[in-house]
């Protein structure tokens, strides 16, 4: 809990107000997951050793093994291995999951739709035992369905 204070007050010191379509750097942070979304590589190192800089004044350092950079593509083409922000050296990936919703460089969700229908199919099975009991009526039937199987569809999925 103290982690998350500290990283509140460090995104407070950031420029965060707007949204990309106005700007050209976004943070998206929830609990300890950090995203920083730039429209131009100047301007992703500037807010990086921003951060940087004020996580250093307040204790914490970035995690470099657990940090990652991805480019969004809109056709396939080379994409370098390795970006380098200062003295940090990130891994390039592909795809990476933040809140459960998965997010590639193509920007193509079916992927996420095919993985999100498995989920609710290993759930639906799961439970098959439990839905075909005939002494359970309709109504609490559809309330199982509406409070464990479709949230395992749909986690994440206002992301």
């Amino acid at each position: 809990m103290l982690f998350n204070l500290v990283l509140e007050g460090i995104i407070r010191k950031l420029d965060t107000r707007g949204n990309i379509s106005a700007k050209l750097t976004q943070v998206c942070a929830y609990v300890d997951d950090l995203v920083i979304i730039a429209r131009a590589p100047n301007a992703l190192d500037e807010m990086f050793l921003t951060l940087e800089k004020e996580a250093r004044d307040a204790g914490i350092t970035v995690n470099q093994s657990k940090s990652k950079y991805m480019k969004r593509a809109r056709e396939k083409g080379k994409i370098t291995q390795q970006y380098i922000i200062g003295q940090n050296q990130f891994e390039s990936v592909n795809e990476f999951t933040y809140l459960g919703a998965q997010i590639n460089t193509q920007n193509k969700i079916s992927e996420e739709v095919r993985k999100r229908i498995q989920a609710g199919k290993r759930c639906y099975y799961a439970h098959k035992k439990l839905l075909s009991i005939k002494l359970l009526n309709y109504n609490s039937k559809i309330q199982i369905y509406k409070t464990i199987i479709r949230p395992t569809v749909t986690y994440g999925s206002e992301t």
